[in-house]
Order: C-alpha cells, then sequence, then structure tokens
C-alpha cells in the first residue's frame, strides 16, 4: 500500500507503550483477540521515535511494515518489519522479523510498501544528507535480503532538482516495473515528482525525461499518493499550498500517460483541484475502488497546521471528476469537535465500504492527546452507524500522540491499522499494529455468535454481527438456479425450494429418469428425458450461446430438499469450440466431453408444439454428485433457466423400474 507523510512532526513523535483498555464495541470494531496482545503489536526498534508509516499484506496473510527508526533529530534508519497472521514477528524475514537500510546518509525513511507477486517487497521513501536529500527506493527478496539484481545491492538513489527530493508513494506495474513519487525542490519550490524504475532498478528512460516528471501544480507542491490505473496512466495526489505562509491549500490530483506525459483525459489538462475552503486542504492518502472511481483521505484546516481540523474524504470519477454520488459533490467532512480530527490511511472492504484511519484529540496537537481514529463509511460517504460509536473509534496506544497511518483490509473483513504513538516527555517508541473484528467474522461460531460465514458483510444471511437474518429474507450470493435466493434455516443464502409454473410433459410415462452409482466413479450416471411436452417456443430457451445458464435440479418430497444438481452454464468453450451451439431453428446443444463443472456432458433442447418439445440432460464422470441411493420417493425433477423458465416431470413408485443402492430408473407420472 502507498502511503504519503507530508507534516515533518510525524517522523519524529513516538514513545513507550501504555495501552489504554478499550471496552465493548459493536460488532467487528473489536479488538481481536487473537492478534498479538489482546488485539495490539507494539515493536521496538531503536532507542529513539520509531513510527510504522506504510503496511502491505502479503497472500500467505503476513503483514509487511514500512517506516522510521530516528535517533532523535541527528540520524535515523529505514525499517521494514514483517509480521505472521497472528501478530508475531517473522523469525524468517530478515534479523528476527526486522531489516534495518542504512545507505550511508544522515537518515534514511521508508514510507511507502509494496509486495511484488513474486513475494519480492518494494520500499520507498527518501535519504537525507547534509546537502541533498534523494528518492529512495529498495528491493527486497521474500526473506528479506537486499535483492542483488535492483540497484546496487538492492538500493537505488535518485537526485531530482538537486537539493532536496522524497519519494512518499510506490506502485508496480505487471512488467515489473516500478513507480515512485513524491516530491522535489526544483528552482526553489517544491512540485510533484514522479519517477519510474526498469526491473533492475535503472530509471525507465521511456519515461518522462530519463525517467523523471515534474509537474508545476501552481504552487508549493506535497504529493502524498499514487495510483497506477489499469490502462497504465497514472494519478497523483497531493497538497497545494497557495501562499508561502503555508496557511491555505487546495487537493491537487495530477493525472499521466502512461509516457509520463499529462494527461488530457484527467480534469483539466491532467490537473483537477479542490479547494475545501479557507485554510489548508491537505491530501494524505489515494487509493482507486474496484468500481475505477478515486478516493482520497486527509483533513481541512480552517489555518495552518497547528488549528482545528476535520476529516476530508473526497471521491473522484477515473478521470478526475468529482463523484456527485458521494456525500456533498463528491465531499465529505468528518468533524468530531475534538479541534484535531484528520485522516492518513484508507481501505475499501470487500462490500463496497470504506475503512479510514488517522488521528483525533484536543489542540495544540504538540501538547499531545492525539488518539487513533478510525472511521467507515458506506458506499455513498455515510458514516456507518452499525461501526464502533456512530461509525467511528477512537484507540489510545500511548499517552501523548498516537498516530494511525495505514489500514489493511483482510479476506474475512477484519482490518490491521498501522502506526505509532508517543509518550508525554519521552523520546523512545515502537511500531504499533492493531486488529479489529473481534470474532465474529473467523469462520467459527462463538458463544454469542448465531452464524459465522467467515466475514463481516450484510444480505448473505449471517449479518456482520454474526447473527441469522430471518430464513426467507432476501440475500445474495446465491450460485445455483436449483436454488431462491432466501436465506435458509442455516444462515445461507439459498433455499432450495421447486419452481412453480413449469411446463409438463402431455403424456404420462414418457419422460425418463435415470441415476448409476458405479465403482471407479467414471462409470457414474445421471440421464434425464422430458419428452411429449407441453408446447414451447424458440424463445422460451432464451441465449444459453451467450447468457442463459440451465440447471437439472432433483427435488425430494421433504420441504427444502435438493438431491441432484447438474449446470450447463451459458456461453464458454469446450474443446476449442462453443459449450453451446443451435440446432437448426428447433433448439439448442450443449456438449462437454470433460463433463466439468459438475458432470453435465449434454444438454438438448428442442422447441415444438403441445407433445413435441423436448429435453434431455446426460452427464457421466467423477465430477457428478449423485443422490443417495435408492432415491427417497417420489422426486421432483426441473430443467431450470436462468430466465426463470422451467420444464419438470414427477416421478413416484408406480413408474420405477428399478430403485436400490446402485441405480436408480424410473417413468414420470
Amino acid at each position: 500500500m502507498t502511503r504519503g507523510l507530508t507534516r515533518p512532526f510525524l517522523a519524529g513523535l513516538l514513545g513507550l507503550w501504555l495501552v489504554v483498555p478499550v471496552g465493548s464495541r459493536a460488532g467487528d470494531a473489536n479488538l481481536d483477540p487473537t492478534f498479538g496482545t489482546f488485539g495490539i503489536v507494539t515493536t521496538t526498534i531503536g532507542d529513539a521515535s520509531d513510527v510504522a508509516v506504510a503496511g502491505a499484506r502479503q497472500g500467505d496473510g503476513k503483514i509487511v511494515v514500512a517506516g522510521i527508526s530516528h535517533e532523535f533529530a541527528t540520524a535515523g534508519d529505514a525499517i521494514l518489519a514483517r509480521y505472521l497472521p497472528n501478530g508475531a514477528l517473522d523469525p524468517s524475514f530478515g534479523v528476527g522479523g526486522i531489516v534495518i537500510t542504512d545507505v550511508g546518509g544522515d537518515y534514511e525513511q521508508f514510507v511507502a510498501v509494496a509486495i511484488q507477486p513474486d513475494g519480492n517487497v518494494v520500499a520507498a521513501g527518501a535519504v537525507f544528507g547534509l546537502t541533498e536529500a534523494k528518492f529512495l527506493v529498495a528491493r527486497y527478496l521474500p526473506d528479506g535480503t537486499p535483492d542483488p539484481a535492483f540497484g546496487v545491492g538492492g538500493i537505488v538513489t535518485t537526485s531530482i532538482g538537486g537539493t532536496r527530493a522524497q519519494a512518499t508513494a510506490v506502485a508496480l506495474q505487471p512488467d515489473g516495473k516500478i513507480v515512485a513519487s513524491g516530491s522535489a525542490v526544483i528552482g526553489g519550490t517544491y512540485r510533484f515528482a514522479v519517477a519510474r524504475y526498469e526491473d533492475d532498478g535503472d530509471l525507465d528512460a521511456s519515461f518522462g525525461t530519463g525517467g523523471v516528471v515534474v509537474t508545476d501544480v501552481g504552487g508549493e507542491g506535497a504529493a502524498t499518493g499514487l495510483v497506477r490505473q489499469p490502462d497504465g496512466s497514472l494519478v497523483v495526489a497531493g497538497t497545494r499550498y497557495t501562499d508561502n505562509t503555508f496557511t491555505d491549500g487546495d487537493i491537487v490530483l495530477a493525472g499521466y500517460t502512461e509516457a509520463g506525459s499529462a494527461d488530457g483525459a484527467f480534469g483539466t489538462g491532467g490537473i483537477t483541484v479542490t479547494d475545501l475552503g479557507p485554510g489548508i486542504a491537505n491530501a494524505e492518502n489515494l487509493i482507486r475502488q474496484t468500481d475505477g472511481k478515486l478516493v482520497l483521505v486527509g483533513a481541512r484546516y480552517d489555518g495552518d497546521y497547528n488549528t482545528h481540523a476535520a476529516v476530508a474524504v473526497l471521491r473522484y470519477t477515473s478521470n478526475g471528476n468529482p463523484d456527485g454520488t458521494f456525500g456533498a459533490g463528491g465531499v465529505v467532512i468528518t468533524d468530531l469537535a475534538t479541534g484535531h480530527d484528520s485522516a492518513h490511511g484508507i481501505t475499501q472492504l470487500a462490500d463496497g465500504r470504506l475503512v479510514v484511519v488517522g488521528q483525533s484529540g484536543p489542540l495544540p496537537v504538540l501538547n499531545g492527546g492525539l488518539d487513533w481514529l478510525v472511521l467507515r463509511y458506506d458506499a455513498t460517504g455515510t458514516l456507518d452507524p452499525t461501526f464502533g460509536t456512530g461509525g467511528h473509534l477512537t484507540l489510545g496506544i500511548g499517552s501523548s500522540n498516537d498516530f494511525a497511518n495505514d489500514v489493511l483490509a483482510q479476506p474475512d473483513g477484519k482490518i490491521v491499522v498501522v502506526g505509532g504513538g508517543q509518550l508525554v516527555g519521552s523520546a523512545s517508541g515502537a511500531f504499533a499494529l492493531a486488529r479489529f473484528g473481534g470474532a465474529c467474522g473467523d469462520g467459527a461460531a462463538g458463544p454469542s455468535e448465531e452464524c459465522d460465514d467467515g466475514n463481516a458483510t450484510d444480505g448473505d444471511c449471517c449479518s456482520r454481527g454474526c447473527q441469522a437474518q430471518p430464513v426467507g429474507s432476501a440475500c445474495t450470493g446465491n450460485g445455483s438456479l436449483c436454488k431462491v435466493s432466501q436465506c435458509n434455516a442455516d444462515a445461507q443464502c439459498g433455499r432450495p425450494i421447486p419452481a412453480t409454473g413449469c411446463k409438463l410433459p402431455t403424456i404420462p410415462l414418457k419422460s425418463q429418469l435415470q441415476f448409476r452409482d458405479k465403482t471407479p466413479d467414471k462409470g457414474d450416471l445421471a440421464a434425464w428425458k422430458w419428452l411429449k411436452g407441453d408446447a414451447t417456443a424458440l424463445a422460451a430457451f432464451g441465449s444459453p450461446l451467450t447468457t442463459t445458464s440451465y440447471a437439472l435440479c432433483v427435488y425430494g418430497d421433504t420441504p427444502e430438499s435438493l438431491l441432484f444438481e447438474t449446470n450447463a452454464p451459458a456461453g464458454g468453450t469446450c474443446h476449442g469450440r462453443p459449450c453451446w451451439r443451435a440446432v437448426s431453428t428447433k433448439g439448442f446443444k450443449y456438449a462437454d466431453r470433460d463433463a466439468t463443472p459438475d458432470g453435465n456432458m449434454m444438454t438438448l433442447l428442442k422447441a415444438g408444439d403441445a407433445g413435441k418439445a423436448s429435453a434431455t440432460v446426460k452427464g457421466k464422470g467423477g465430477n457428478l454428485a449423485l443422490p443417495p441411493l435408492p432415491l427417497p420417493l417420489p422426486v421432483r425433477a426441473q430443467l431450470r433457466a436462468s430466465t426463470g423458465a422451467c420444464w419438470e416431470a414427477d416421478f413416484s413408485a408406480a413408474g420405477v423400474k428399478v430403485n436400490d443402492a446402485t441405480q436408480f430408473k424410473g417413468k414420470s407420472d
């Protein structure tokens, strides 16, 4: 995840840990006791001020954190730490889970980190010397060893402007190239700066001028966020200070093409400026939602950074225009009336909600009293009342100023907050992580939970508070055509209820149903023939070549009893040719000799007048999930289309020829 760090006091404020007790909160706002010590992890690295600024989650659940370990204002090193999913330091990374990087400057810092597909870790920040500060980009092997194939011993430093340059965000390209963005002093003025590196760490000559792009945003520009769009274009976010007293500033997004030119399709001439009124509108981080929209977090200050502040969350379309469906004209301001409320990190949950982290406390901030602040918003920018207290919570880590700088979302709905804190009067400190989510969402129903489906999402029959939704409630996530999208008694989405109004055979004892259970399973068989059926027009079959899927469903006589299901998905390719094809002008045929996904090898649909329409389904092999034999009679077989159309035949004892432990063969009523 990329992270920016704009205020200089963040780099030097951390201290020893004193965990403030946190009371019980609503649902997934509880600290997770399976992580660290009662949900919190602290790591002391140096003997001065340590702060974690950014985090990234690996595919195996491990968490890599980037930050700074400062020896007061005179020296410091860039730090990486990796944690196991339970919060313990990972002994297989660096030395005891820690990697310290000192490239010979007065001090170095990492403020952004990302994980490459091969497991390598990329970190970005700055190296500060007596006369110049440079971009710092480093790559490490999965065990924390500097990657010798990148730069010099895994390290690349880049001078931009010759005086002061600092990277604050990093993004990875699919081709292995690395993009770092930040700010650089050019001609005495801070400007947005972007550099792109080849996989070996050399500057990419095809990007900008010699691999670097510098943008004048109309004032002192402090870039803090970076997003790479799917088409390769880039968006850099930051703050533009409109006077040299740093008491007024606007939020700026700058769009670039993949080659580094200003993106004329983004904003106005590649720039979008948002003025939130008098004072500083401060940008801290930028993400891209799954739908392509861009969300920025920061704060709105009444004046300079020592004045009253409120959390600012802004959403833009992918081309840089304010999103009118979010808040008021794309802007949400959250003022908790504490004096100082600001945001630094953001992530999107799987259900579209946004989690924002930052700080909250009284003024002046340098006197201490800031706590971690965590807020959750729905997709429209409204605070989520089911989270914490009215959509937010605060957590005290130390007894002075605490900083929540980044937030990561886990697949199970839990969130990990990354940051640090400070003890009053102390110069020592540590990295800090906290995981929220409590027991709800861990996949195992606890004593106070009616259900736990491994997530914290409403609408799937097990609520975000791990309570079962009423049977029959509408739900999403039912992947079966044999079931209706309603909650069942097991707090799962999908009730196996037969359809009504299906087309029927016109003559009894003509339709057929057969199951055969063999050893080995490759001899298993399921076959259904619907013959001499009600009149069926060709249009009733929908468009199986593109959009209409089919399933054969066999229901038992007891309520909500689904005995068998096999599917013929819409479209698709089977052995290099379309799975579905039109059969003259009378119907459609599905053919898959691999019998995937669940055994269906053939489905044949034929339109016709009454007594002439027919449908056939045949499945074979080990992919079939055969029903228990002998079948409990009577049973109802339905061929159901995703359009809602269906064809049906009932089978009772009167038409059964064989029904034992190895096979069933019968004709319809």
